[in-house]
Order: structure tokens, then C-alpha cells, then sequence
């Protein structure tokens, strides 16, 4: 699957680099947020249900916030559809915001639906955890 990278912000004389220099740059905060999300599957024995997780991004795009101006490379993951699939923020103070859709009834708790699978936080001490809804 080809990688297709959108530079694109509101202001574009701001935007420091495009979204493929960043990708490159962040290529250490992008292995330990994907690696994290893996772990965080692999102890209800899912991470192998989500291979995309470990997928080069369908898109990605340099975003500045209208309030401080800083600049945020935003990451996707979409499905064979073109729907998304997941979502990376990497925020210029070294936080980072990861979810991925898993969809599927959890394997050892079947009352309960893994909706995604979340992480947030630096990349040397991400947190994550599992988004649970009950199944109807």
C-alpha cells in the first residue's frame, strides 16, 4: 500500500519542515508509541488481531493550534475502505496521543467489546489501557 503524505495547515508559511521530514524525525516516538499499543493488546492476547498497528501511516499532516500556534504532526491508519483506523498526534512538548481500532468481543471477558486500544503520554513512560464497552 502506498504511503500518501499531506502537508497541509492553516498556515502554511508557518509550518516548520513537511509531514514527511517530521515522520522521519519522529521515527523513535512513533516505534514506542506502536510498540506500547502492541503490548498493551498482547496481554489479552491480541496484538497479532492488529498488524496495521506496525503498517506505514495512509496519511499524515502537520496541524498548528490556533490557540498557541505550535505544531503537531497528526498520523492516520485508515482501512481498505479508506475509513479510519487509527490515529497518532505527536505534540511538540513530547506528548503523544495514540488509539486504533480493534472491534472485536475481548477474549477473556466476553460481556465486554475492545472498541481500541489507547496510549498517551511521552514515550519514555506511556500509559495505556484498553477502551472496553459492554456488548448489548
Amino acid at each position: 500500500m502506498a504511503v500518501s503524505l499531506l502537508a497541509s495547515s492553516l498556515q502554511h508559511d508557518a509550518v516548520s519542515g513537511t509531514a514527511a521530514e517530521r515522520l522521519v524525525e519522529e521515527k523513535a516516538r512513533i516505534n514506542a508509541v506502536q510498540q506500547a499499543l502492541l503490548a498493551e493488546l498482547g496481554k489479552i492476547g491480541l496484538a497479532e488481531h492488529c498488524p496495521g498497528i506496525t503498517a506505514a501511516f495512509d496519511a499524515a499532516e502537520i496541524r498548528i493550534d490556533p490557540f498557541d500556534q505550535s505544531e503537531s504532526l497528526q498520523c492516520y491508519w485508515k482501512t481498505p475502505l479508506g475509513m479510519n483506523q487509527g490515529t497518532v498526534q505527536l505534540l511538540p512538548d513530547d506528548q503523544l496521543f495514540a488509539e486504533y481500532d480493534v472491534l472485536c468481543v475481548h477474549p477473556d471477558k466476553p460481556a465486554w467489546f475492545v472498541e481500541a486500544v489507547t496510549a498517551w503520554g511521552q514515550a519514555s513512560t506511556l500509559k495505556t489501557e484498553l477502551r472496553l464497552i459492554p456488548v448489548p
